[in-house]
């Protein structure tokens, strides 16, 4: 008789079906929400741009991890830095924030090219350190800031371009290359052309990835048709790229704005 009034009081507790019942309370509660945000734009897809903005932003929010984690490794190989690294690293990030913004100008014209890259693979084989990683990511966020991008895709630009500057010098320092602030005579041609391979690889997969998740593609063909409309243009940047490193190692600021000056 007490068994069966246990059972009884079992069934009448909310540790039963009532906890079923309860999600099912909440999960509706979740839907008539978005029902009521998304609602009008249903029927045009305002719903699964909902969820497309959600994996943009945790795309986004991976790329940030990722590249927080290149600077600290790349920070663990050399954890100090000189004033010449760091006065090096200031004038290749402030060379490659002048591009950037002038990149912007071109737009607003219709007018195309950007040349941002070269002072920030100069910037890797003069001195490949966490330091000129930093500068040139405060340059490029100074570069979204000045060109008024919506702060996703203004932080899904300066987590892109610290990834692959970070991945390119670690690339150059664990294949042997050496500083050419250290040693302008040494030049490790696989390091160097590593480096280049590097930033054409990361910057076209972080932009592909990007595309195919809002626009629906498929990634391998959105990532293989950009690699190959920009490789060939990269490959031929190279001996700019070591032009660009020497001028500044010779001839110190004024050579590098000289450099720079001739690229525009």
């Amino acid at each position: 008789m007490r068994s069966g009034a246990s059972a009884e009081l079992r069934q009448n507790t909310p540790g039963g079906d009532a906890k079923w019942h309860f999600l099912l309370l909440l999960s509706t509660v979740f839907l008539a929400w978005l029902i009521t945000r998304f609602g009008p734009d249903l029927r045009r897809g305002g719903f699964l741009r909902f969820l497309m903005l959600d994996r943009i932003r945790l795309y986004v929010a991976s790329l940030v991890v990722v590249a927080g984690l290149a600077v600290g490794w790349l920070y663990t190989i050399e954890p100090t830095a000189t004033p010449i690294e760091i006065r090096a690293a200031v004038l290749f990030a402030a060379l490659s924030c002048v591009s950037g913004l002038l990149a912007y100008k071109k737009a607003a014209r219709s007018e195309a090219g950007s040349i941002a890259f070269l002072p920030m693979l100069a910037a890797v084989m003069v001195t490949p350190s966490w330091v000129a990683v930093t500068m040139i990511g405060i340059a490029t966020i100074i570069v979204e800031i000045a060109s008024k991008r919506v702060p996703l895709k203004a932080t899904f630009n300066v987590a892109q371009a610290v990834l692959w500057v970070s991945a390119a010098a670690l690339v150059y320092r664990y294949l042997g290359g050496v500083p050419l602030l250290a040693d302008a005579l040494k030049v490790n041609y696989p390091a160097f052309i590593a480096t280049l391979a590097v930033f054409a690889i990361f910057n076209s997969t972080a932009v592909a990835g990007a595309i195919a998740i809002s626009e629906r593609q498929v990634f391998l063909q959105v990532w293989w048709s950009r690699l190959r409309a920009t490789f060939v243009y990269d490959l031929f940047a190279l001996p700019f790229v070591y032009t660009f490193a020497l001028c500044y190692v010779y001839w110190g600021v004024l050579g590098a704005l000289g450099f720079f000056a001739l690229s525009l």
